[in-house]
């Protein structure tokens, strides 16, 4: 995909990538009539640099400083994959890794793919003011986040798939940008303020083997929630995640009748037994259960959004006893609490608690986050 450049009112002009021009400390453009148009690039050169040999996305963050650049490592921590870092890092020397050669590698071949035009990425054209310099902020938003990964760094280079790793980064704040949706309208209510601080190496797990290239997970964590102002909302689509996994346990569990009964005849107490085990899956609370205590492969920690349930449900009507709130510590308990108050009862939800719901879709984005990346399927 390359950039663009518009002249007069209906000329949109592509534009080559000419490479590094050392004369001018900037990255060269061509149009088709070999016009050449100037990117600067800040740092220094570095030489060698296998252009074409990483993988290069555009994400973005509603809070982040031009300091947030870190390393990307897989889940054990042993190998490095790359960095992500603000596109402000690439314009400026004023950050803690602008000495630090690794670095400055990875953010020159990323600078060069940036200038071949990014296709997940919101571009823009920008109109042809008749100079020869144009700024990298031109084509893309200022506030953009740059996630560039080595090649080599994966066993199968081919098999990479930048969606698998959609819902980790959403969980550390980071959301891909969608070429249709200006990363300017990320909703600010999503400040990561409320996540733990990032280590300088964040490790990086893809999604579940079980949910790979699923696109309502996808258009779910690209293309709704990073945009949506309201915390009911955003608690309905987080919810409906859980409601896509519970829907596979819920066949999971037939799969496992219809072979029970295929396997051998049965008399009428077995095939009694067997249906009452059946029925007690039909049960969106006793699918939650099963979710949380056989479905996912690690320990989920759902700390904070257990506070932020039990907060959330201390002020509705009839969770009083005896004048005090006896909180709920499972998860398949407060959170169907929540979900109940919410998609039936909404009419008497206590605006207090209305404006709790932020709080409880911070902390249910990290939940889920986890749980798409552990779940797991059982025969």
């Amino acid at each position: 995909m390359a950039l663009h450049l518009a002249r007069g009112e209906n000329q949109v002009i592509p534009l080559q990538n000419g490479g590094y021009f050392e004369e001018r400390s900037s990255f060269s453009l061509a149009d088709e009539a070999g016009r050449e148009f100037f990117v600067p690039y800040h740092h220094p050169h570095q030489e060698g640099v296998p252009y074409g040999q990483y993988f290069v996305s555009l994400w973005m963050r509603s809070a982040y400083a031009e300091n947030d650049i870190f390393e990307i490592y897989d889940a054990e921590g042993a190998a490095r994959l790359g960095w992500i870092f603000p596109l402000q890092a690439l314009r400026s020397d004023h950050h803690d890794q602008a000495q630090n050669v690794t670095f400055l590698r990875f953010a020159q071949a990323a600078f060069y793919e940036l200038c071949n035009g990014i296709s997940n990425a919101f571009v823009t054209t920008p109109v042809d003011q008749g100079v020869d310099e144009i700024d990298i902020t031109s084509f893309y938003s200022e506030d953009s986040i740059v996630l560039i990964l080595y090649k080599r760094a994966f066993a199968d280079p081919d098999l990479f798939r930048l969606d698998d790793y959609i819902p980790c980064l959403f969980k550390f704040g980071y959301f891909l940008q969608s070429s249709s949706r200006n990363p300017a309208e990320i909703a600010a209510f999503q400040n990561p303020t409320a996540y733990e601080a990032l280590d300088q190496r964040l490790r990086v797990a893809g999604i579940s083997e079980h949910l790979k290239a699923n696109p309502f997970i996808r258009a779910v964590l690209v293309d709704h929630l990073p945009y949506e102002r309201s915390g009911l909302l955003s608690f309905f689509y987080l919810y409906q995640l859980v409601e896509l996994l519970l829907d596979r346990i819920m066949q999971i569990e037939q799969q496992k009748f219809v072979a029970i009964v295929a396997e051998r005849q049965m008399n009428s107490m077995e095939l009694k037994d067997a249906i009452d085990s059946l029925g007690k899956t039909m049960s969106e609370k006793a699918r939650l259960q099963i979710l949380f205590s056989h479905n996912l492969d690690t320990h989920v920690d759902e700390t904070d959004l257990r506070r932020a349930c039990n907060e959330f449900l201390r002020t509705q009507p009839g969770t009083l006893a005896a004048g005090a709130y006896v909180e709920v510590n499972e998860f398949w308990q407060y959170l169907y609490r929540v979900r109940n108050a919410l998609f039936h009862n909404l009419r008497g939800v206590d605006p207090a608690a209305i404006a709790r719901l932020p709080d409880i879709c911070l902390a249910f984005k990290k939940v889920i986050s986890e749980v798409l990346i552990s779940y797991k399927e059982t025969p």
